[in-house]
Parts: structure tokens; sequence; C-alpha cells
């Protein structure tokens, strides 16, 4: 759940700092979540070609959570949280030190 949680918080605070205002932080923040949360599961991946049905099924956050589900500790899983994680806040640096400098 941690590793979960801190995906979800560094997506938002990516969100964030690329909106303009809070309240639209908020809506894309939530949109987007559940978007990488739920596009393996969407009823629009049975029209996608396969390959790009697996690759985002394989980009879900619920995809990789669903080893922790059973009690399972799947590194590769925990891997993909910690690379999701550190990348969002990179790009949340990379884009405050932009919006500062601009």
């Amino acid at each position: 759940m941690l590793l979960l949680g801190a995906a979800g918080l560094a997506a938002g605070q990516f969100v964030s700092a690329v909106s303009a205002n809070q309240i639209s932080a908020f809506l894309f923040g939530v949109l987007f979540l559940l978007f990488i949360t739920l596009v393996g599961r969407l009823p629009a991946m049975v029209l996608l070609p396969g390959w790009l049905s697996a690759v985002l099924t394989w980009l879900s956050l619920d995809f990789h959570f669903e080893s922790f589900l059973k009690g399972l500790f799947d590194s590769r899983d925990a891997l993909y949280f910690l690379v999701f994680i550190v990348g969002f806040l990179v790009f949340s640096t990379r884009a405050l030190f932009l919006r500062r400098f601009r």
C-alpha cells in the first residue's frame, strides 16, 4: 500500500507542478490517476492490437499491485513502483525548475 500511495502522490505532484491552478491540478490529477490505474481494464482494450493492449496493461498501476494483493512480493513490481515514483519526482523537479527560470 505504501508503494501504491507513494506512486499516487508522485504522479499527483507532477500534475500539480505543470498545472496553472489548484482546481485544475486536482481534476487532472484525479483523471490521470484513474486512467493510469484502470487502463488495463478498459473495455476499449478489446479494439486495440494485441501488443498495444499488452503494453497499456503493463503500464497500469492495478496490474502491478495484483501480486501484492495476493500476498506475494515480486521484485519486478516493486521496481516498477520505485521507477514510477522516482520518475515522476524527477519530472516534477524539472517542471518546477523550468517554470522558475522562464
